[in-house]
């Protein structure tokens, strides 16, 4: 019922993103460590890939934490027990990249023009999913959140081989990360940029 009322009010102009800049980096990993019980429960490896370096995005931090959440929840539970699920993060010129791929089950060709729909599920989810009925809005909301920071959304699947999303956002200028408190001793910090989350 909250992604109901919480896309009800962003499609209605009730709700706006409150942006300040956000080391998206840090957003992905707080999700991860938050939510690694998800993947554990079916035994599914989480890989984690992002720069050394912070990647700051001018963004509402609880927009990108709910963006997040939605997609890697929802790599895992379209995913069989044992696979892997591989979040990417870099910064790609002027955009930033983030990639959830998973080894699921695959959307169906004919459902990919409506996946980011309303209440629409994938014809091949009822045969798949084995836990609680989705509400068929995760995917709508996320690509509400995307549009609200000026960016896109796309996604690439192939039935019984997997499904990966990809977000582009707007990377924060230069002049603008100079002045965003993010410095030197945070670069430190991400030191190790691949980390395996295990299930």
């Amino acid at each position: 019922m909250n992604k109901f009322l919480d896309i009800t009010r962003i499609e209605s102009g009730k709700v706006q993103p409150n942006k300040t800049v956000v080391n998206l980096a840090e957003v992905v990993t707080t999700v991860l460590g938050n939510y690694a019980s998800l993947a554990q429960e079916k035994d599914i490896r989480v890989d984690w890939e992002h720069p050394d370096e912070p990647v700051p995005v001018h963004a509402d931090r609880e927009m990108m934490t709910q963006l997040v959440l939605n997609l890697y929840s929802n790599a895992v539970k379209y995913s069989p027990p044992g696979r892997v699920v591989t979040v990417r993060l870099n910064q790609r010129g002027k955009d930033v990249v983030l990639e959830v791929e998973d080894q699921g089950y695959g959307i169906p060709k004919k459902d990919l023009p409506h996946i980011f729909d309303k209440f629409y599920r994938a014809s091949n989810v009822a045969e798949q999913d084995s836990g609680p009925r989705g509400s068929g809005l995760g995917l709508a909301l996320v690509q509400h959140i995307v549009r609200m920071h000026g960016g896109r959304i796309a996604v690439a699947s192939e039935e019984g081989r997997g499904t990966r999303f990809r977000v582009t956002l707007p990377a924060l200028r230069d002049e603008r990360k100079k002045r965003s408190g993010i410095g030197q001793e945070d670069v430190q910090s991400w030191r190790g940029a691949t980390e395996t989350i295990d299930g």
